[in-house]
C-alpha cells in the first residue's frame, strides 16, 4: 500500500526554531484529533516566506516538530508573478485559489484606476483572510512551496518594484491572438479590472517594457482572463509548450 501522503501545515518565521519548529494550538490539535495522527507520523511545513521542512509529530505531548530535512531553495523552472487588479470578493478569492493551483509563485493586488473593489478600513483583516485561501489552496493542490502575497499598490508603485530583467506581459481584449514571446526565468503577468486598464495605465506598461498579449475573440471576465494567461505562462515556464517568437 502507497504510504499517505505527509499533513501540510502553513508555519509563520516566529515558530521555526534551529532544529524544531513548535505548530499552534490549533495545528496540533488538527493533527492530532481531526486528522488523528500519531508521534512519529511525518508532516511536510511550509513558510509563508518560502521555507519548506520535514518532520514528524513528537512523541512527548508537546507542539514541537522535530525537522527531520530543510528545502529552502527548491529549484523551479521559473517564477511567476501574478500582478492583478483587486476583484470583487467572491471573484478575486476565486482568483487567488486557482493562481495557486496553478502555479503562481506571487500574488501582487493592484490598485487599479477602473478597479470597482477598493480598499477599506479592514484592509489587514482581508489580506490575512486572503493568506488563509492561499495557504488552503497551496495545502490541497500539494505545492511545495508557500506562493507570497504582497500588500496591495498602485501600477506605478508596483513597476518600480518589479524584479530586473522580468517579462512584463499583460492581458488586453484589444491584442490579437498571437504567439506569446519568451519568457525570462521571473515572468510578470498583468491582469486588469472589470473596466479594463486605463490609457495611462496601457501607456506606463508600454515604457517599461511590457508587452499585451491576447487570450482569443472572446471578451473574459477579469478572474477567467488570469486564469487563462496563468496557465499559458506556466506552461511555458515549465516547458510543457514552445513559443511562437
Amino acid at each position: 500500500m502507497k504510504p499517505a501522503a505527509p499533513l501540510r501545515l502553513t508555519v509563520t518565521p516566529d515558530q521555526v526554531g534551529a532544529d524544531s519548529i513548535r505548530l499552534t494550538r490549533e495545528q496540533t490539535h488538527y493533527a492530532s484529533h481531526v486528522r488523528r495522527l500519531r508521534a512519529g507520523a511525518p508532516l511536510l511545513l511550509l513558510g509563508r516566506d518560502g521555507g519548506q521542512w520535514e518532520g514528524r509529530l513528537s512523541d512527548d505531548g508537546t507542539e514541537a516538530v522535530e525537522l527531520t530535512a530543510s528545502f529552502p531553495d527548491q529549484p523551479t523552472s521559473g517564477r511567476l508573478i501574478l500582478a492583478a487588479a483587486l476583484l470583487r470578493a467572491h471573484r478575486w478569492e476565486w482568483l487567488l485559489e486557482k493562481a495557486v493551483e496553478v502555479g503562481a509563485d506571487e500574488i501582487q493586488p493592484l490598485l487599479l484606476e477602473h478597479n470597482v473593489a477598493k480598499p477599506s478600513d479592514r484592509e489587514a483583516s482581508k489580506i490575512e483572510r486572503w493568506q488563509r485561501i492561499i495557504e488552503a489552496a497551496a495545502a490541497q493542490c500539494g505545492t511545495r512551496r508557500m506562493p507570497t502575497l504582497a500588500p496591495p499598490a498602485t501600477l506605478a508603485d508596483w513597476l518600480k518594484l518589479r524584479p530586473e530583467g522580468s517579462s512584463l506581459l499583460f492581458c488586453d481584449e484589444t491584442s490579437p491572438l498571437t504567439p506569446w514571446p519568451a519568457l525570462a526565468e521571473t515572468t510578470c503577468l498583468v491582469i486588469g479590472p472589470e473596466g479594463g486598464l486605463a490609457p495611462f495605465e496601457r501607456a506606463a506598461l508600454l515604457a517599461a517594457g511590457g508587452r499585451a498579449v491576447g487570450l482569443g475573440p472572446r471578451i473574459l471576465r477579469a478572474e477567467s482572463a488570469g486564469m487563462a494567461s496563468l496557465v499559458i505562462a506556466r506552461a511555458l515556464l515549465d516547458g510543457r509548450v514552445t513559443h511562437g517568437g
